[in-house]
């Protein structure tokens, strides 16, 4: 597992002839495969594959090897993977796919492969977060742009009514934050505990994405009045 890891392909033939089990998993329910794969060298994927692994094997959390391709950026195992027959819909236990993993990765490259093979740009995890929101929340901007190029919807929220702002601003990146503005997403927009994206980046101690916020009319919670209105509507109706 080390040696295909770290991509030693000839202590990796060493040891197989000398009749090391490549089927062997670790406590984390990884085989050599995954290990192989998180490493991306082609040559001894492919060698380990000759032997029988499965490759769409799960570890423990449900991740195939493809997964641990793509979430460490290793693109030119991605391509053997899929053109071995990897199946890039299957999700882990988080009901995380592929997509997801690589936006908040961010390589692009990647989410370009991927998409190409028919995932859904707005799919959701279990907790109802999307690719986009995942790369916001990373600040990994050059992926939030090709997803918002390819039709991610920035208006979509998650189990807890937070938004792409809000993600952006959790990773305080203010780049970010700015395109999701320029989309029009309102920069006191709540989720349902009533925490606007201000004052999710001063929990997480974003100070310049504050500033930021601050200086486009953010708020941390509604005013006195305006709590009033929203009382005095509920009350009438």
């Amino acid at each position: 597992m080390l040696a295909a890891a770290f991509g030693k392909i000839e202590a990796v033939n060493y040891l197989l002839d000398n009749g090391a089990d490549p089927c062997i998993r670790d406590q984390s329910g990884r085989n050599s495969l995954h290990a192989a794969s998180q490493g991306g060298n082609v040559t001894i994927i492919e060698t380990l594959m000759s032997r029988g692994l499965d490759v769409d094997s799960k570890d423990s959390g449900g991740r195939t090897p493809l997964m641990w391709a793509a979430v460490c950026g290793k693109i030119e195992a991605v391509n053997y993977l899929l053109d071995k027959g990897a199946d890039p819909c299957f999700r882990d236990q988080s009901g995380r796919n592929l997509l997801h993993d690589v936006s908040q990765g961010g390589n692009v490259t990647i989410i370009e492969t991927l998409m190409s093979r028919g995932l859904d740009v707005d799919s959701k995890d279990s907790e109802g977060s999307t690719p986009l929101m995942l790369a916001a929340a990373y600040g990994k901007i050059e992926a939030v742009n090709y997803l918002l190029d390819k039709g991610a919807d920035p208006c979509i929220r998650d189990q807890s009514g937070r938004n792409s702002l809000h993600a952006a601003a959790h990773g305080g990146n203010v780049a970010i934050i700015t395109k999701m503005l320029s989309l029009g997403l309102d920069v006191n927009s709540k989720d349902i505990r009533g925490h606007t994206p201000l004052k999710i980046a001063k929990t997480f101690g974003k100070t310049e994405a504050v500033t930021f916020l601050l200086s486009k009319g953010g708020q941390c919670k509604s005013s006195f009045k305006n709590r009033f209105k929203q009382v005095l509507r509920n009350f009438v109706s």
